[in-house]
């Protein structure tokens, strides 16, 4: 299927599916050609997006519509391209986005009433299995049989053998004082009599008797009660408490592998479920179990680091619907086995096209605090969602396939979100990146990357808010400020918007708004949800040099950080960076589910964010090769760049320290790896598509050292070397820095000259290191 048709198909789905307007293809693609005409949008927006009823927020004005519609248009030339629409509906209009209750179909009411039937009938399974034990069982037995025995015996006492209906009175007589037994009770032989039809005159013989006989008999009746009321009371009853005791104590068992995460998941209740899994904290997943997803996604977390999600997902530890596995258990099936391997059901599978069924694992990497900082290191990375995507799909297709599902019938979606320009290193010292790794391994189907659509709306919102401003003798350039606490944060969000704004702080902002007379557009952003929302809350309240909410963009990263900032209802626009990566995992099994293969899906995620993740990869390039540059350089690099040092003052031991280590990294074999990057190959997202003949030519020509041209390892030491001698400026080493240069220039460096060098060099770092101390 060509990249056109995905583009037009999946975005009307996305449309109808996000915001509650009759726009589909008679109405606003008069000419099905993929995009909007603008007057019948405008007709329609006006039309359905209105106050109703209940006092909702989707009141609009038609100059408001108008704006939307302008900046969608940015070439004036009357039609709108649909996905870039809603993506604007969802910056401008925080709730129109992609609905989640419209993905699944799920009746709460039913679900709750399945879950808590398999719950009750898991629970009594438990006890029977736990009282069953032979001991126990023994126990029962003997006191039972001690009872209903000297109830028999008690009878015979009162009977009278020559009537037809004496051992039916035995038999009842016994029975009836199996309870009553329990309490020293005993029912009246008489009573029991009548409850059989008889008279007593007939079928008992006491009344016959002369006093001393009955006297003896009701004597041996008493001895038998006292028996049968000793075993009954102490051992029958004993048994009966100890049961209880087992219920309880199989209860509390139970509960605790619920809140754990140790007990299989009930397999009943809501159809299609998700498989994701999460490492130490996923704010993606606390938005999916504040909507319906909770009813659909099974998520694998830690429930000591995410124990409000816990207990969100399982009704407050109730029903078992998480698993505790640790990340590094993930590749085993035998962990997985008892977990999923009779839990799973073909009711899990998603719908696909033509019947198919979709069996879809999403492996989380992001983490705690994460939004804004890149090139970090995670515990979940693609080699762990790797082996989780092994282990589960291997023990859920067996498992559906005993069950009588046609594996080959079953379409397997792995999605990894992560950090697609994540380094890795192999045990030579090459570097590649996550997205190399996936593309050459196929480790993943979609590999989403959770950086770019966040940076991607943030880059909107500048061309749109950014204001001219003279921030030095420079002339006006569009402006913007970033309120934060963080200086890797500024650093970062300085350098990717250096093509579209330029950003600065909340104190220089206070300076320009001076000499503006206006306030200047501000992101905010804290490293935690709270400080942001109190952020927020604070130049809410503001009167002097505060800011225009209108012109405000509150980044969360938590979905009730957004719920807050919005019900202070003080004109703020708000983006939840969870719901805008939980929408985009909802589009891609909405895409699956219509049939689009990976690769397809992969294209394009890749086509949307292009522009983003090849800022991103230059933005790593850029920071990673400061590395390699002494503290002149870096600081002119830094300065050039826009970033700043905070003044600090690196000591020289520090700083040849710094340049040792930086020559030991060893930069050309990242070089030799961002060469062959597809984010690097103008072919990748060009619309000229190379063969795979040319595309290994380029790969094998890129990877050639003939090609790259290293330098060899001893005019790489010779470079080093030079360097730290020039840093030192040192007595003693004109001589031996000319004769190195003589030598590089000849093309032959001898070991002995770089051995002296090196040590001439030592001798002087110990010399400082003496000096300052």
């Amino acid at each position: 299927m060509s990249q056109h048709v995905l583009r037009s198909k999946t975005r009307f789905q996305r449309h109808e599916n996000s915001i509650p307007l009759s726009l589909n293809e008679k109405a606003a693609d008069k000419d099905n050609n993929g995009y909007l005409d603008l007057h019948e949008v405008k007709t329609l927006m006006i039309q359905h997006l209105q106050v109703d009823e209940k006092g909702s927020t989707w009141a609009l004005t038609e100059e408001y519509i108008d704006l939307c519609i302008a900046r969608a248009d940015a070439n004036s030339d009357g039609r709108i391209d649909l996905d870039e629409f809603v993506h604007l509906l969802v910056m401008h209009l925080p709730d129109a986005r992609i609905a989640a209750d419209a993905e699944f179909t799920t009746d709460t009411e039913e679900c709750i009433r399945l879950w808590s039937q398999e719950r009750a009938q898991r629970l009594a399974k438990s006890v029977v299995v736990a009282t069953l034990d032979r001991i126990g069982m023994q126990r029962l037995a003997i006191c039972t049989s001690i009872t209903l025995g000297a109830a028999m015996i008690e009878a015979t006492l009162f009977v009278n053998f020559s009537h037809p209906a004496a051992f039916f009175f035995i038999l009842r007589y016994a029975a009836e004082q199996l309870l009553p037994s329990l309490v020293w009770l005993t029912q009246d032989a008489a009573l029991v009599a009548d409850a059989m039809g008889y008279s007593p005159e007939e079928l008992l013989v006491l009344h016959m008797m002369d006093p001393a006989k009955k006297a003896g008999r009701m004597l041996a009746a008493g001895q038998c009660h006292a028996v049968r009321s000793v075993a009954a009371g102490f051992g029958l009853l004993g048994q009966v408490f100890q049961i209880a005791q087992i219920t309880t104590n199989t209860r509390k068992q139970f509960d605790e592998r619920v809140r754990l995460g140790e007990e299989p998941p009930l397999s009943s209740g809501a159809n299609e479920r998700v498989i994701r899994l999460c490492g130490d904290f996923s704010y993606v997943t606390y938005t999916t179990a504040s909507k319906q997803g909770k009813y659909h996604v099974l998520p694998v977390l830690d429930p000591s680091s995410m124990r409000m999600l816990a207990e969100k997902v399982t009704f407050g530890f109730r029903y078992p619907l998480f698993l505790g596995v640790q990340s590094k258990l993930w590749g085993q099936p035998e962990v997985w086995q008892p977990l999923l391997g009779d839990a799973v059901q073909p009711s899990w599978l998603l719908d696909g096209p033509s019947g198919r069924k979709i069996l879809c694992i999403e492996v989380d990497g992001t983490e705690r605090r994460e939004i804004l900082l890149f090139g970090r290191t995670r515990k979940i990375g693609i080699a762990q969602a790797s082996n989780a995507f092994r282990a589960i799909s291997s023990v859920v297709l067996q498992s559906l396939q005993q069950q009588g599902v046609d594996a080959a019938s079953i379409r397997l979606l792995r999605v990894y979100l992560g950090d697609s320009h994540e380094l890795a290193v192999t045990g030579a010292g090459a570097r590649y990146t996550c997205r190399e790794r996936v593309q050459s391994r196929c480790e993943a189907d979609v590999l989403v990357d959770f950086h770019a659509p966040i940076l991607q709306r943030l880059r909107l919102w500048a061309l749109d808010f950014a204001v001219l401003a003279a921030t030095s003798q420079d002339d006006p350039f569009p402006t913007f400020c970033f309120e934060t606490s963080c200086p890797e944060r500024f650093q970062n969000v300085a350098h990717l918007m250096r093509d579209t704004a330029q950003v600065v702080d909340q104190v220089s902002a206070v300076r320009i708004q001076k000499s503006m007379g206006q306030p200047l557009p501000r992101l905010i952003h804290y490293p935690s949800t709270a400080e942001t929302v109190n952020a927020a809350y604070a130049l809410a309240r503001l009167e002097k040099y505060g800011c225009d909410p209108t012109q405000t963009l509150v980044l969360c990263e938590r979905d009730w950080g957004a719920k807050q900032v919005r019900e202070l209802n003080a004109g703020f626009q708000v983006l939840s960076a969870a719901d805008v990566i939980d929408d985009l995992l909802r589009e891609v099994r909405q895409w699956a589910r219509h049939g689009f293969s990976g690769h397809e899906i992969q294209s394009e995620l890749d086509r949307r964010d292009a522009v983003t993740l090849k800022m991103l990869r230059r933005h790593e390039m850029d920071v990673r090769s400061l590395n390699h540059l002494d503290y002149n350089e870096l600081q002119a690099q830094l300065q050039e760049r826009g970033l700043d040092t905070s003044g600090k003052k690196f000591t020289l031991v520090e700083r040849l320290s710094a340049a040792m280590k930086a020559e030991e990294r060893r930069p050309a074999a990242f070089e030799e790896s961002a060469i062959c990057d597809p984010y690097l190959d103008p072919y990748f997202f060009g619309t000229q598509e190379a063969s795979s003949d040319q595309k290994m030519h380029r790969r094998s020509r890129s990877r050639s050292p003939r090609a790259t041209g290293p330098l060899s390892s001893e005019k790489a030491r010779a470079q080093g070397l030079r360097r730290l001698a020039e840093d030192i400026c040192g007595v003693g080493l004109q001589a031996s820095l000319a004769s190195l240069d003589a030598a590089v220039a000849a093309g032959s460096v001898s070991s002995k000259l770089l051995t002296e060098l090196e040590a001439k060099l030592s001798t002087c770092i110990t010399m400082i290191e003496m000096q300052q101390k």
